[in-house]
């Protein structure tokens, strides 16, 4: 089932390979490279009744952390359902962490 994902990285690389990864497994992605951009992004898909449904944040933003970046999406849109991954480390590369990702969600919404 595809998702509309807001992608949040300041690593220009990892947001790019995040992004076409999942395009690629037709998800609606919008990529920002910091917690402002991502703020604004949301605004205008608020704006057009497409909010995200899955927030994919960096840990650690030039502009804050991921908890600053949850607090500014809520201030935004209050009660969003943000659906959370985390870094669990370097050993496993961005694609594998998505893997995880999609397969946590797909047996949560199909037990």
């Amino acid at each position: 089932m595809p998702l509309r994902v807001l992608l949040i990285d300041d690593d220009d690389d990892l947001r790019v390979e995040i992004l076409e990864y999942l395009r690629r497994r037709r998800h609606d992605v919008t990529g920002c490279a910091s917690i402002a951009e991502a703020g604004d992004a949301v605004a205008r898909q608020i704006a057009a009744a497409q909010p995200p449904q899955a927030v994919i944040c960096d840990l650690h933003l030039a502009d804050g952390n991921f908890n600053d970046s949850a607090r500014a999406l809520d201030a935004r849109s209050p009660g969003l359902q943000l659906e959370k991954l985390f870094d669990r480390g370097r050993s496993a590369g961005p694609r594998a962490r998505l893997e995880e990702f999609a397969q946590e969600r797909n047996t949560r919404q199909n037990p």
